[in-house]
């Protein structure tokens, strides 16, 4: 129960906040944003929903993006605790299927049930949770085997995939350039000094 109102009252306060910010960035971007910067009425509307990227439609300012994948990541959380009252589910379990349909999910891009689909689950970034949640079991358990090991390194290579898919948009869209060896040896730092800090963690108790 305690765990439910958490959930709640997490996502109360994230959309009371964006909905106050959303409505500041609109106005300034109306009366000052322009030539560069555009926002319309049912742009902002929709952005309300932080349903925007199912309808292709542009965020009123990028860095919102993260607020979006939070609060869907809340939900999955809030589904995986009413799912758990009813039947014990490992949150391992749970993580491997997540997986599992992370790794198919580039291959069958473009239908409609799979963007449907795409905004529950998250797959530009599912990779990132799922490692921390196979971390935060390794900490658990203080045990690093194949299968763990090996699906960390899948979530690695997956949310290196979808880093170089944003990089080739952002090259195009504000017109820099990106290396490629530094988004794999930032992305392997990240994992490395997460997964070191959950075992290093571990071993301070």
């Amino acid at each position: 129960m305690c765990s439910l109102l958490f959930q709640i009252s997490r996502v109360v306060r994230l959309f009371s906040v964006y909905w106050l910010c959303a409505f500041i960035t609109y106005m300034v971007t109306l009366f000052f944003g322009a030539p560069r910067f555009h926002a319309t009425l049912g742009q902002f509307l929709l952005n309300l929903t932080l349903l925007q990227d199912f309808f292709d439609v542009e965020r009123l300012d990028g860095a919102y993006w993260t607020i979006s994948v939070e609060l869907r990541f809340y939900a999955l959380a809030l589904g995986y605790l009413i799912l758990y009252r009813y039947k014990k589910i490992k949150i391992s379990t749970i993580a491997y299927i997540w997986l599992a349909l992370s790794v198919i999910h580039p291959l069958v891009q473009g239908n409609i049930i799979v963007k449907a689909i795409d905004l529950f689950l998250i797959f530009e970034w599912s990779p990132a949770f799922i490692a921390g949640m196979l971390m935060a079991e390794i900490y658990k358990s203080k045990k690093v085997n194949i299968k763990n090991g090996t699906a960390i390194f899948i979530c690695f290579i997956l949310s290196t995939f979808h880093r170089m898919i944003y990089a080739k948009i952002a090259m195009i869209k504000y017109q820099e350039t990106f290396s490629k060896p530094i988004i794999v040896a930032v992305m392997f730092a990240v994992y490395v000094i997460m997964l070191g800090h959950f075992r290093a963690s571990k071993m301070a108790e």
